[in-house]
């Protein structure tokens, strides 16, 4: 039951199909950062993963060898994967190997790094390439022969804190709740498309009924976050918000009440233009959620 599991989380993340054919789990492959195992679709920021992973193959033939993979394949885009690490001449029943892989750091999006197992025909049978841009997993694996995978595993990565991409470092001075039918938003929380329909209910904290404040709500990573070309696509925005009330997601204090004109296009809306234009200055307060097709492929902040 655990494998099939585990192969519906594979499908779920788009492993299968962007990276791998579908298989059945053969070999137990364990991953772990930090004495945390990883479990697909595990989210994992960059400052988890700086130490080198330990990698257990299970397996009792000790003449039986295996080549591990290990892939971003949005990097920089699906269609033009990264080879992260490959190590062959794996022994079955391994008791831990620590292995180097290079510490993801994307700058857009969000990152799937993919450790995939296949089984040799023999020892010293499965060569490293010299690149490792644009490798394809399937082309390696059919150029030595090694069939379908036997085993696989996935964690998520994107830019700490999700900043950077939208935002310069602030300090928050202001409470900003954001509440999807009764469950308030935690940054980097994951919600599904259809956990989302209805209108969130929006608070913003304070006391000075005479600050107004206009909040921003932007998905940095439309249409794809492989391909981010929109840049910022403004979902809403709403001015003229009194301190202390509740409304139908970074916010920024305005310099009085005043007309602030929403942007004509959404696409390549850039929130930093936008407050500048406006004198807002840094921000007071920001939440983000990340998003993902229902049961699709990729992932999104908004």
């Amino acid at each position: 039951m655990s494998s099939i599991r585990g192969r519906d989380t594979l499908e779920l993340g788009g492993v299968i199909s962007d990276v791998l054919d579908p298989f059945t789990r053969s070999i137990n492959l364990s991953v772990v950062y930090n004495h945390r195992e990883v479990i697909n679709g595990t989210n994992l920021r960059p400052s988890q993963i700086t130490n080198q992973p330990r990698v257990e193959v299970g397996g009792n033939d000790l003449s039986t060898f295996y080549t591990l993979i290990v892939v971003d394949p949005d990097a920089p885009s699906p269609s033009n994967p990264n080879l992260r690490e490959l190590v062959t001449d794996i022994p079955a029943t391994t008791g831990g190997m620590k292995l180097y892989v290079m510490s993801p750091r994307p700058s857009k999006g969000i990152h799937r790094i993919v450790f995939s197992l296949f089984r040799q025909l023999g020892r010293e049978t499965v060569y490293a390439p010299n690149w490792r841009q644009n490798f394809n997993t399937r082309q390696f694996a059919e150029l030595y022969n090694l069939g379908l995978p036997v085993a696989a595993v996935y964690f998520n990565c994107q830019r700490e804190n999700g900043t950077g991409d939208v935002l310069d470092p602030f300090t928050k001075s202001i409470n900003l709740r954001v509440v999807y039918n009764n469950k308030e938003i935690r940054n980097g929380c994951d919600l599904r498309p259809s956990m989302v329909v209805n209108q969130p209910r929006v608070e913003v904290g304070g006391d000075d009924f005479q600050t107004f404040y206009t909040l921003v709500m932007v998905d940095p990573d439309a249409p794809t976050p492989s391909n981010p070309c929109h840049k910022d696509y403004l979902h809403w925005l709403v001015t003229n918000i009194p301190a202390s009330t509740g409304v139908t997601f970074v916010l920024f204090r305005q310099l009085r009440r005043e007309i602030i004109y929403a942007p004509e296009n959404r696409q390549n809306f850039d929130t930093r233009e936008f407050a500048k234009l406006y004198n807002f200055g840094l921000p007071v307060a920001a939440v983000y959620f990340n998003c993902q097709r229902e049961n699709g492929t990729g992932g999104r902040r908004i």
